[in-house]
């Protein structure tokens, strides 16, 4: 078997769990990158990055459609871009032993299935919080019945193709266990996009904003009500805010792409970068069902989701205000208000392993065991 390893990554945010183990394994395996930006225009970005710092040879799949994103195909392109990938990518993938992946398209399982039925390594890592779980699998009508009695059906059992799939926390792997997930797959070693948060805790209350909102996107994965509720809610906490002369920061979503520069006053900014680092400058971080909640809380600031439990599982009841109760956030942003952060840092470490400032390791370990 050929001692080398693929791997993909269609944007920003599934790339910073794939280069830290990248950045590890150039000196152990031959390495290709599988380009998709032919497929995904912010895998545009991911591939002149590529370009300019690895020495590796690039995949690049083509597109024999006229557009792009495919994050919502419909059927029909499902099944071309399925058989277009195979048929481009059989050959190319004898070449390696190992895939490595974080999702967030239609063409990661398709690969990963093609390489799995040649006995090849496939590793997943988590991309982001398995929301779907907590409202519960949304499974079409003919899925159902398609594949009802076959149990080994990836709609029936989800790792049929994973060879390893890396988790946040145990949060994630009890949640994914309760789902039909094969405990055995799952390693709850932290993911290596995180390990900057261990390295970014704040050690001063010095604060450019009282708060930050985060956005997210959910208009762009067809979730409408979420979406209207979320821009009322921040029409409202721009009322608050110019009202009480706090200062406001809203951080889009980089799939975002509603428009909030309406919004800004006196008060009130927005801006599209620095997550981390704004989120260091704000007294308090306020979004809806962003995960970056537990990443705040990691780094130090007093962090809230907005809304309410989702079928009593998620959020924990702890981290939740009410959006009507604004009279809440006066008191949270009191200069009298002390928040127990060791308390919330016990619930958000269920969700971000501590584990995680040495998953880039852990992966590698994973990758190379029984390659090389």
């Amino acid at each position: 078997m050929n001692k080398s390893l693929i791997f993909s990554a269609p944007h920003e945010t599934t790339f910073a769990n794939i280069s830290p183990v990248i950045d590890l394994m150039s000196d152990s395996l031959k390495l290709y990158y599988l380009c998709q930006c032919n497929y995904y225009e912010e895998n545009e970005k991911i591939c002149e990055i590529i370009s300019n710092n690895y020495e590796l040879e690039v995949i690049c799949l083509k597109n024999p459609f006229k557009f792009r994103n495919f994050y919502d195909p419909s059927f029909l392109h499902r099944v071309f871009i399925k058989l277009y990938v195979k048929i481009f990518l059989r050959k190319k993938l004898r070449l390696v032993s190992s895939y490595f992946f974080c999702p967030g398209g239609l063409l990661e399982g398709t690969v990963a299935k093609l390489l799995y039925k040649q006995g090849k390594k496939t590793i997943m890592v988590e991309g982001g919080f398995p929301l779907d779980l907590i409202n519960g699998k949304k499974i079409k009508v003919y899925q159902k019945a398609l594949f009802k009695y076959v149990k080994n059906h990836p709609v029936n059992n989800p790792l049929k193709y994973i060879s390893q799939l890396i988790v946040s926390g145990e949060f994630s792997k009890e949640l994914r266990i309760k789902n039909g997930y094969e405990e055995s797959k799952i390693a709850d070693i932290g993911v290596p996009r995180n390990i900057i948060l261990f390295n970014s805790q704040k050690k001063e209350d010095q604060y450019m904003y009282d708060i930050i909102f985060l956005t997210g996107s959910f208009h762009f994965h067809g979730d409408y009500e979420n979406s209207i509720k979320q821009r009322d809610y921040i029409k409202s906490l721009v009322e608050y805010s110019t009202s009480h002369k706090k200062k406001l920061l809203i951080k889009v979503h980089p799939r975002d792409k509603d428009n909030y520069e309406s919004f800004q006053n006196e008060y009130v900014s927005t801006t599209h970068e620095n997550l981390i680092k704004n989120i260091k400058l704000s007294k308090i971080c306020l979004s809806f069902y962003s995960t970056a909640i537990y990443e705040s809380i990691v780094i130090n600031t007093d962090a809230y989701f907005v809304g309410q439990s989702l079928n009593n599982k998620w959020p924990e009841n702890e981290l939740i205000i009410h959006q009507e109760d604004f009279s809440i956030l006066s008191k949270l942003l009191s200069k009298n208000f002390k928040s127990n952060l060791n308390d919330k840092k016990n619930i958000a470490y269920r969700h971000i392993s501590k584990d995680s400032i040495y998953s880039a390791e852990k992966i590698k370990k994973i990758i190379l065991k029984d390659v090389v």
